[in-house]
């Protein structure tokens, strides 16, 4: 029979083999600061890559993104750390900004992006938006709607 230490000392271990493993990974995402405006707006969207420690971040394989103008671009990072059970977690996020504008009205879909961090490819998810006509009274409002919450 197993004694109730022991078992929590089994779980103990297993709990933190599991988050080293999982802090231990990279993540690429592509965010947008929302997916439903109105013509002639901007929006931003960010590929962010984050993991647990420094790594070489190539930045980002633009793809044909025709149905966008590219405005603006700038680079920015993050470094957080938490202290848990005796250990710090550090989490490192770069980040790849982009402020773009849709040439037209209706649903438009954001290409997968490329990014190379230490050799490796990573791609995100394709991103779908909504693009009101700015004549679009009903659209306006559910857009404004949308930006109170």
């Amino acid at each position: 029979m197993i004694s109730l230490n022991k078992l929590k000392i089994f779980l103990t271990v297993m709990l933190t083999l599991i988050s080293s493993f999982m802090f231990a990974g990279i993540s690429v995402e592509a965010i947008v600061d929302r997916t439903e405006m109105l013509e002639g707006d901007t929006f931003t969207l960010t590929i962010e890559v984050a993991s647990s420690e420094t790594k070489g971040v190539n930045e980002p394989r633009l793809p044909n993104m025709a149905e966008f103008d590219l405005l603006q671009t700038w680079r920015s990072s993050e470094t957080s750390s938490v202290y848990t059970n005796g250990k710090f977690q550090v989490n490192i996020k770069q980040k790849f900004n982009y402020t773009l504008s849709p040439k037209k009205k209706g649903k438009l879909t954001l290409p997968a992006f490329s990014v190379v961090v230490d050799s490796k490819a990573y791609n995100t998810k394709p991103i779908r938006l909504k693009v009101i006509a700015s004549n679009d009274k009903s659209g306006q409002n559910r857009v404004a709607k949308k930006a109170k919450k």
